[in-house]
């Protein structure tokens, strides 16, 4: 049995017995399309015979939403079983006449999609316009007293308005230093600026028009004349550069680049004779928990200042918060804008690491020890959140990642005090002891209890894939491990004959049996443990060890997903995935940004690649972000340098096979290629098909396994 699943955000998975990988569509290759401007009346079963022409239907989901359809129309997103299939029939049906209409046709990606944990669209149109407003000219005593009254008006909100200040030279001049105020709200009146400082005289010029209720609503009614409006969306107070910003949503990339042409930088009545700009926008739209948006309310309004003030003109954020009682479970929506695509994922990427929390690092590297991931190290972990109330640490085993939330001060004590474990733990040396034939069974269970209570569960580590016992700890614990070794192996030469069915993996009589297709029968725990081991040792497909591991049945993925944890079975499948991504490097890369976990297929030289997570448009020749002006060869030569410096002050060489660069930081000078799954002894390089003939080797020519 094969099941198909999905996985870093859009890449789907086909996964057999072992968990071995079957098929992969990435994040770069849709079978989703959306199919707009449909009749009401429109059913799944009407669309799916439309479109068979262009290839099996997986499904079709027609959707009537305000905020995703026009009114009277309908919108349907429709799954083909490949990517060609998805690409042939947006080809074909975009402005297409179907169902008595002109449909409009796309792909779901970049557009409408799911990158990360936001919602792309491109059917945005920025629009921005005068705010009604008046300009007052005051004249103070003297240029020191002028300064000080500029500097509590300039960039100061007055209801609603957003207010400027500066020194005015010329006419008109109203006393000895006349300073210039605009942006004032129109129902000010002279007194109301003593908030500023006493002043002599001043004036009041006429607003440039009085109501921007009747201006919004004339700006609606041409948008709605223009076709294909959803949504129409003014940000509130305070007008800053006294102008109004507005959304325009629109069922289309085409009708918003044509409201685009007809209305940017155009004069308009309705605002005071004043120029109303229109520029197509992307959006990115989130849709936060009422609880995870009042944690972060602070920090992403401390965003949105740093956006006004640093990056491009037309980038925004802005807040939709429907919640009328503190009770109220209605998510909070947060959207990101901006006119330029870059600025855009610079944008998401920052929101975004405010929603994963600040990452515990040193010298920009994650910092992560095995220890947090066991029950010793989440004691240690719950300790430090009691002692520092209102700081979240949040663990991630799995991407091997801690990340901190709450107050700056208090993450950076406990930051310190993460660092100086690790530092602890790691002066701390490993020692390997193989555990060969039946040992590990004899050893699996009292002994490995004992030695895991006298020196803690996380730092000792039973490996029944590689047939190793790894203790970490001072020469008192390797000698303590040794000597329970013996003691198992003492066992052993009298151990009883037994009569009951035996695991293959504990060599004791199966308790909670489950029996394979192949005849062997294991503990349900052993299997789970053998499952489970696989995300650190990266060897797929998985079989069963029957036979002193010579049977070749794969594990049926079914029976794992039923006796493993959702959370041990989603590490299983993305650590198959990793490996066999890894084992690929010619077909597969990495998505150059930082953190993003895309992955995707070498493509065309002539076509340019766009990550659907991070945004990042990427160069499919170097694989780097996509460099309009620089050519290949400037980004491989810096990027070489580089990694040949770092490389220079660590211990690293190539793998012998697939030429991977592989850094040891600690243990044994037994090794095993992540990317091609190759054993490898450190000393000299040699490569062997299994850890047992490394640590033989090891032994034989180089007198001990290098500790």
């Amino acid at each position: 049995m094969n099941i198909t699943l999905t996985i870093l955000n859009g890449t789907r998975v086909t996964y057999g017995p072992g968990f071995e990988v079957c098929s992969v569509v990435t994040g770069f290759e849709p079978r989703q399309i959306v199919l707009g401007n449909l009749p009401r009346r429109i059913t799944p079963a009407a669309i799916t015979a439309a479109l068979e022409p262009f290839g099996a239907v997986v499904s079709v989901v027609v959707s009537f939403k305000a905020n995703e359809c026009r009114k009277g129309t309908a919108m349907a997103r429709v799954t083909f079983a490949a990517p060609g299939q998805a690409r042939q029939a947006v080809s074909s049906l975009d402005d297409a006449h179907l169902f008595d209409k002109n449909v409009t046709a796309r792909l779901l990606t970049g557009r409408d999609s799911m990158p990360g944990k936001a919602r792309l669209t491109d059917g945005d149109v920025l629009l921005e316009f005068p705010c009604p407003y008046r300009v007052a000219y005051v004249g103070y005593p003297s240029r020191a007293v002028a300064e000080e009254a500029i500097a509590k008006a300039n960039g100061t909100e007055f209801r609603g308005n957003w207010v400027t200040a500066k020194v005015h030279e010329g006419l008109p001049r109203v006393g000895s230093c006349t300073v210039q105020l605009r942006g004032l709200p129109v129902d000010v009146e002279l007194k109301d600026l003593a908030r500023y400082g006493k002043f002599e005289d001043g004036m009041l010029q006429r607003p440039n028009y009085t109501s921007l209720q009747s201006a919004i609503h004339r700006l609606s009614d041409k948008l709605e004349k223009a076709g294909d409006l959803i949504t129409f969306n003014i940000l509130p107070p305070p007008y800053k550069r006294c102008t109004v910003r507005a959304y325009a949503h629109f069922d289309s990339y085409a009708a918003a680049q044509r409201v685009r042409a007809q209305l940017h930088k155009t004069v308009q009545l309705f605002c005071g004779n004043g120029t109303l700009y229109a520029t197509h926008t992307p959006m990115l739209e989130y849709t936060l928990p009422p609880g995870v948006f009042d944690a972060l309310a602070t920090d992403i309004r401390l965003f949105n200042s740093y956006v006004w003030r640093s990056y491009e003109r037309g980038s925004s954020i802005s807040i939709v918060d429907r919640r009328n009682s503190p009770d109220s479970t209605l998510p909070v929506l947060v959207k990101l804008a901006s006119q330029d695509m870059r600025s855009l994922t610079r944008m998401k990427a920052h929101f975004e690491h405010l929603l994963r929390g600040d990452k515990v690092t040193k010298n920009g590297e994650v910092v992560w020890d095995g220890f947090f991931s066991r029950g010793g190290g989440a004691q240690y972990l719950e300790e430090l959140e009691r002692r520092y109330a209102g700081v979240l640490v949040n663990k991630d085993p799995r991407k091997r990642v801690l990340s901190l939330f709450g107050p700056a001060e208090k993450r950076d004590a406990i930051r310190a005090e993460i660092l100086a474990k690790v530092a602890q733990l790691r002066k701390q040396k490993t020692h390997v002891i193989p555990l060969p034939g039946r040992l590990i069974g004899l050893f699996h269970h009292s002994d490995l209890a004992a030695l895991r209570r006298q020196y803690g569960q996380e730092n000792v580590d039973l490996d029944p894939w590689a047939r190793v016992l790894k203790i970490r700890g001072e020469d008192e614990a390797h000698e303590a491990a040794l000597l329970a070794v013996k003691r198992a192996r003492d066992r052993h030469s009298g151990e009883r004959q037994r009569h009951g069915v035996e695991c293959p993996v504990c060599f004791d009589e199966v308790t909670s049996p489950v029996k394979l297709d192949c005849g062997h029968t294991w503990c349900k725990s052993c299997l789970q443990g053998y499952l489970r081991a696989s995300v650190e040792s990266k060897t797929f497909p998985l079989s069963c060890l029957g036979d002193e591991a010579r049977c070749s049945h794969l594990i049926p993925i079914g029976l794992a997903q039923d006796i493993l944890s959702s959370k041990d079975f989603e590490d299983v499948v993305h650590a198959s995935f990793r490996a066999y991504v890894h084992s690929r490097p010619l077909e597969y890369h990495y998505c150059p940004t930082r953190d993003c976990e895309q992955v995707y297929r070498v493509g065309s030289d002539n076509s340019v690649l766009q990550c659907p997570s991070c945004l990042i448009r990427i160069c499919p020749k170097c694989h780097a972000e996509y460099h309009e002006e620089r050519s290949c060869r400037y980004n491989e030569t810096v990027s070489q340098l580089l990694f040949d410096e770092w490389k220079g002050g660590h211990d690293v060489k190539d793998c012998p096979k697939c030429k991977t660069a592989i850094e040891r930081e600690a243990g044994c000078n037994h090794m095993t290629c992540t990317r091609c799954n190759t054993h490898i002894c450190w000393a000299c390089l040699s490569t062997f098909d299994n850890s047992g003939e490394v640590y033989e080797h090891m032994r034989l020519i180089h007198g001990g396994i290098g500790l």
